[in-house]
């Protein structure tokens, strides 16, 4: 029995579509952290607020919301990216009891490098995929997702 390889220690188990891509998931988001880690010095996650911060700003509630990042380890993160210096949470002067997240400078510069770069983290945390293939997940993750809300628009 190969300990090291899952799938060939308990081939039964391995015959769940969900389990496969969670841990194909595991394997990916591991690279991304080694690559973003080594880079940048940032965290994955770190990766996904930044992206979502500088599309607008938000308040780290419904970010966490839409990231599906637990509110307790959602305020753990923003403490160490503003240790960072990568984003800035100042209160909602609308309702002072929400914070609203800004990147900061270095924080648009780490997005600028993970942007510059996004090929070739691709190409290492996806291998041996190519980037054409990563484009069909892309597709086939968006029309899961797209339905997912349709049907939630119906019920």
């Amino acid at each position: 029995m190969n300990k090291n390889n899952p799938i060939k220690a308990f081939p039964a188990v391995w015959k769940s579509y969900i389990l496969l891509y969670k841990l194909a998931l595991t394997i990916v988001e591991k690279r991304l952290e080694e690559y973003y880690g080594e880079g940048q010095g940032v965290e994955l996650r770190m990766v996904w607020v930044l992206m979502a911060v500088e599309e607008h700003t938000t308040n780290q509630r419904a970010l966490a919301a839409s990231l599906g990042i637990n509110n307790n380890v959602m305020v753990d993160l923003l403490d160490r990216m503003e240790e960072k210096s990568l984003v800035t949470r100042t209160k909602n002067p609308e309702n002072r009891r929400e914070h609203l997240l800004r990147l900061t400078p270095r924080g648009k510069k780490v997005l600028k490098w993970v942007y510059d770069n996004f090929d070739e983290g691709a190409k290492k945390a996806w291998r041996p995929l190519t980037l054409k293939t990563l484009e069909q997940i892309n597709e086939f993750a968006m029309s899961i997702i797209d339905g997912h809300y349709r049907e939630l628009g119906k019920m």
